[in-house]
């Protein structure tokens, strides 16, 4: 058996004229005829759907279905666990393991379809009159990309098989988009309490109670404590209940102290004894007095100034240049008092500095010397603030609002006494009801909800202590820790709790889509690749990548219409033997039956 060519390759060589000319090429190849045995044929009993399969296209179909099941399910997947935790799956597993199964057998089953669909196309082509390199070109493109290249190249994308080459080409950056889908950034998520293990997953913050700023409930050495604290410490933040180090709270109001400052300096005055002598004379003489620095209103400083006269000039002075004293305390007379727009504060303190002006000093006088450089004037007060509190890598982040020094009014008479004051938030009606509690052994009025108390003894409010320290770090300071010292007390004794949300930083999903992009027109062209190469030749053979279609249909003595489908081309081949001979005379390889 020899192969032949001739031009249409669909023609059967069994006629005479094929007969003619086949045995013309195999006489010019070989010199001699080289015998033929008898075949051996095998009977096999081929079962009804294998010829289905081989003659039609349901594997390919099969093929694209699988590969469109393999698509399906990688999203279905990547639409589960996006924005979860990155799972944890058996035999470690990991999601992008599972991805690339499903990708690689989503991209051979498309390939082995296109493939299919590309070598069938081959026959249509050659309908015509064509090259006969072009049959290589078709067998190399149904083969892998570089084929595909090539043919594109040739056929410059005005043929129908071009377009199933380029997706075969673009199959190269299959797998490569699908390694860009997932990827897995680290998050604060929610962490929810469990049964049984609430106590571990409960962050809470204190906010400062209303009965806690009552002296029944702290005693005068708490107070001073607070106080020194206060000028001693600058540490007053919250150290909330966190385990996980990332929590956060709502914002929420919380009684607690605040501190006010004003600069005086303007409206202050200084007042000084007339200390005057005898310039003229020989005097010797001592003088003390005191000069005092006067505010609009409450308590003005004292500071004693010294000065030695001999021989009827100033020989030395001594004069307390820094002084800090105490303006007003809220008493039990309630004096009504309103300073920087804070009514009754609990407490006010004033700094002054005094200067010399040397050229100004007479011999008979000091007076016109003297001069005030500044005046800084604090109050401490109760107030209401906005807390916004939240721990960020195990990094407490605690902020206040400003605050809201409230009012000192009279609530519910019928339940207090003339003269009986409450403080109250601004904006209070004076019809707020209040309710009677005791806290150690006094009746206190108190309504939490509203952040109003009653009956508060105001003795033993201490004001900060050591002067010199107050001096070094400036009164605005020493007020404003003082008032944090005093709040944070107030924290340390609170059973209420303020309940946030505690979040664990876990390592999650992330579906970037935009990579989906070009596997799923891949995916979809393949299909309409497959659909468009059906229809265009239903009214053929499906032959398809078959090898054996050339071989039968260029041997000689056979007939035609026998073997005319893929299936009884195989089943002949299976009963028909060959042997790739040399010629005698050129040495030409062919393959012969034997």
């Amino acid at each position: 058996m020899t192969i032949s060519f001739r031009k249409g390759l669909f023609s059967g060589t069994n006629d005479q004229e094929g007969q003619d000319v086949n045995s013309q090429l195999v006489s010019e190849a070989c010199s001699s005829e080289t015998p033929l045995a008898n075949p051996t044929r095998k009977q096999h009993d081929w079962s009804w759907w294998r010829s289905i399969i081989m003659d039609s296209w349901a594997l390919e179909i099969v093929s694209m279905l699988f590969s469109i099941a393999c698509f399906i399910a990688i999203v279905s997947v990547l639409i589960v666990f996006n924005g979860k935790k990155r799972p944890n799956i058996s035999y470690n597993l990991s999601l992008n393991t599972i991805v690339s199964i499903l990708a690689t057998a989503s991209k051979s089953s498309l390939v082995f379809a296109i493939g299919e669909a590309i070598s069938q196309l081959k026959w249509d082509w050659f309908q015509d009159c064509k090259e006969l390199i072009s049959m290589q070109m078709f067998d190399d493109a149904s083969r892998g990309p570089l084929g595909s290249i090539m043919l594109l190249g040739h056929h410059r994308g005005r043929s129908v098989v071009s377009f199933g080459a380029a997706i075969l080409v673009f199959m190269l950056v299959f797998d490569p988009f699908f390694q860009q889908i997932l990827s897995y950034p680290t998050e604060s998520i929610k962490v929810e309490p469990q049964t049984g293990n609430t106590a571990g997953l409960e962050n809470a913050a204190f906010a400062p109670q209303t009965k806690y700023f009552n002296s029944a409930n702290l005693s005068d050495s708490e107070w001073n404590g607070a106080s020194y604290l206060g000028i001693w410490s600058s540490d007053f933040s919250i150290q909330p209940q966190c385990p996980s180090g990332n929590c956060t709270w709502p914002t929420y109001k919380s009684l607690g102290m605040c501190s006010k400052c004003a600069d005086l300096t303007s409206v202050a005055r200084l007042d000084c004894p007339t200390s005057e002598w005898d310039s003229s004379g020989n005097a010797t003489v001592s003088y003390s007095g005191k000069c005092e620095v006067v505010l609009p209103q409450g308590s003005s400083s004292a500071t004693t100034i010294t000065l030695n006269v001999v021989d009827g000039a100033i020989s030395n002075t001594d004069i307390e240049t820094a002084m800090i004293w105490e303006v007003y305390r809220l008493e039990d007379d309630y004096d009504n008092m309103t300073y920087m727009d804070i009514n009754r504060p609990q407490l006010v303190l004033a700094e002054a500095s005094l200067g010399l002006h040397d050229n100004k000093i007479k011999n008979d006088s000091m007076v016109p010397g003297i001069y005030i450089e500044h005046v800084t004037e604090c109050a401490l007060s109760y107030c209401i603030q906005d807390y916004n509190l939240s721990v960020h890598g195990g990094d407490t982040i605690f902020q206040r609002g400003s605050g809201d020094f409230g009012q000192v009014l009279t609530l519910n008479e019928s339940l207090t006494t003339p003269g009986y004051l409450c403080w109250a938030p601004t904006g209070t009606p004076s019809t707020l009801g209040i309710y009677a509690t005791t806290i150690g052994n006094e009746s206190i009025g108190m309504n939490t909800s509203a952040f109003v108390f009653c009956n508060w003894d105001v003795q033993s409010r201490p004001a900060p202590v050591n002067a010199a320290r107050i001096l070094q770090m400036g009164l605005n300071v020493a007020m404003e820790q003082t008032a944090a010292a005093w709040t944070q007390m107030g924290l340390q004794n609170t059973d209420i709790t303020i309940v946030g949300t505690m979040y664990s930083t876990e390592v999650m999903v992330k579906v970037q889509w935009l990579w989906m992009i070009l596997p799923a027109l891949l995916v979809l062209g393949g299909n309409v690749f497959l659909t468009l190469t059906i229809l265009r030749s239903r009214k053929k053979a499906a032959w398809k990548s078959s090898v054996l279609a050339l071989l039968f249909h260029g041997l000689r003595h056979l007939d035609r219409d026998e073997y005319l489908t893929n299936s009884a081309m195989k089943k002949a081949a299976e009963n028909i033997h060959v042997k790739l001979q040399y010629c005698d005379s050129d040495r030409r390889a062919m393959l012969n039956e034997q």
